[in-house]
């Protein structure tokens, strides 16, 4: 009955790693729509990558991991996927809410953005 984020599948790659997180872990964490997939290098720009038609981020599985180990990635993931009533209407709208999120975690840039599919 226990359930771990997105970013901790990638954070947390091992079953031996999940089942510390899980053990470990308190109360739940709150929703967010961007999400740590790698930590890497305070000194390299980190690269962005927006999700896919479903909403979430499993599909860049494989990318993050054949990344060099200091390239840092973080992932926009929908709101909706916990909460239906979250989802975006249009694309302007969803863009505007991951700028806005982006922004307030690196307000200035360079940005590295990746998407493929709907994230394209």
């Amino acid at each position: 009955g226990l359930s771990l984020t997105v970013a901790q599948l990638f954070q947390y790659p091992t079953v031996e790693q999940m089942a510390e997180v899980v053990g470990l872990r308190g109360g739940g964490t709150e929703y967010k729509s961007l999400v740590c997939l790698k930590d890497g290098a305070a000194n390299h720009t980190p690269f962005f990558l927006l999700h896919s038609a479903p909403g979430d981020l499993l599909g860049y599985s494989n990318l993050v991991h054949n990344l060099p180990t200091d390239q840092p990635v973080y992932g926009f993931q929908s709101l909706g996927l916990v909460d239906p009533d979250k989802v975006h209407s249009t694309i302007p709208e969803m863009a505007t809410h991951y700028v806005s999120v982006l922004r307030e975690f690196l307000p200035d840039g360079p940005y590295l953005l990746g998407g493929w599919c709907y994230g394209g």
